[in-house]
């Protein structure tokens, strides 16, 4: 879990909902800007558990808590699930600045979360954040790796905007506004039951400023982003309209790039997946600009079952250190 924002004058409260934690509660901070940043970690019975302090000289740092330790600042003790609370403060460390702060708070927590239990990860999170390629990029590695193990787990978006829309990150070159990324889900209905059937079925695509259309056909049968298929040849066509820049397409096979083709105008692409055999197989698409930024994935299709190995939150965790897994 990711919060990012910025604060000028007074005191901001962000709230994050916690389940009951087994071990331990990290808070990695980022911060940016001239002036001094505290930042205050209460538990839902309204106690302090810790405190952070940023200087103009220090980029970062964290809060660490669990029942029997924790970092310089920090109250040990049971970790209570329910509702916590960050309260986030500055003040003029240069006489007379006024620049607001930025900062970027990633919450971990060391719980055995099934993995059974998820449906959807956020793959692209406001891209606009001067982090944000990075951090999505390790989010796309994650959920690759769920599928080369077996898992059937979907990819999202969100515009995570707390700004106007004629404000900017600093050194970002497009405001941060609601709809950048859009998650496109097929639904039968508009209803809010459908939409969320869409979304556990996988049937999402999830892009900025490009719009995507595709036909997947086997020998008989049409398919959708999400779907199992028959073992047979797979024709993947994909339809690109209202582009704005140059990108490259690529097709990722069980991990892999399996073929890519650059296109600088609205135009259809082809891909070809010989899945004849029995066994498991999984496909998606990407697009990147020729800058290596995001602009759209589309989630996998899949042939054959196969038995994961990864079975909880802090599995995946341990096999990201050890996977060597590019993009």
């Amino acid at each position: 879990m990711i919060l990012r924002g910025y604060i000028d004058e007074g005191i901001k409260k962000e709230t994050v909902y916690l389940k009951g934690i087994k071990r331990s509660i990290i808070l990695k901070i980022e911060a940016y800007g001239k002036n001094h940043l505290f930042v205050y970690l209460v538990d839902p019975k309204g106690k302090l558990r810790g405190q952070y302090s940023y200087f103009n000289e220090k980029r970062g740092g964290k809060i660490f808590l669990s029942e029997k330790t924790g970092s310089i600042g920090t109250n040990p003790g049971g970790l209570p699930a329910g509702d916590w609370h960050l309260f986030i403060t500055t003040f003029d460390l240069i006489e007379g600045s006024n620049d607001k702060m930025e900062y970027e708070i990633e919450i971990e927590q060391d719980y055995e979360t099934s993995l059974d239990s998820i449906d959807t990860i956020e793959i692209c999170c406001d891209p606009t954040w001067k982090t944000a390629e990075e951090k999505n990029k390790l989010a796309m590695k994650a959920l690759d790796l769920l599928w080369d193990d077996g898992h059937k787990i979907y990819g999202i978006g969100g515009s995570d905007s707390h700004l106007s829309p004629n404000e900017k990150y600093e050194n970002a070159t497009r405001p941060s506004i609601y709809g950048d990324p859009s998650t496109y889900v097929y639904c039968v209905g508009l209803c809010g039951s459908e939409i969320l059937r869409g979304l556990k079925r996988g049937r999402i695509y999830v892009a900025r400023d490009v719009a995507l259309d595709f036909i997947i056909r086997g020998k008989k049968n049409l398919y959708f982003p999400g779907d199992r298929v028959n073992p047979e040849n797979i024709s993947y066509k994909v339809k690109i309209s209202n582009l704005k820049e140059a990108v490259k397409v690529c097709l990722i096979e069980n991990g892999q790039i399996k073929d890519s083709v650059k296109v600088d105008r609205d135009t259809e692409v082809e891909f070809k997946l010989d899945w004849n055999e029995e066994g498991y197989n999984w496909a998606r698409i990407d697009m990147r600009n020729m800058e290596d930024n995001f602009v759209s994935y589309i989630n996998p299709i899949y042939k054959g079952e196969k038995e994961p190995s990864i079975k909880t939150w802090r599995d995946l965790l341990i096999a990201m250190e050890d996977s060597s897994t590019t993009f």
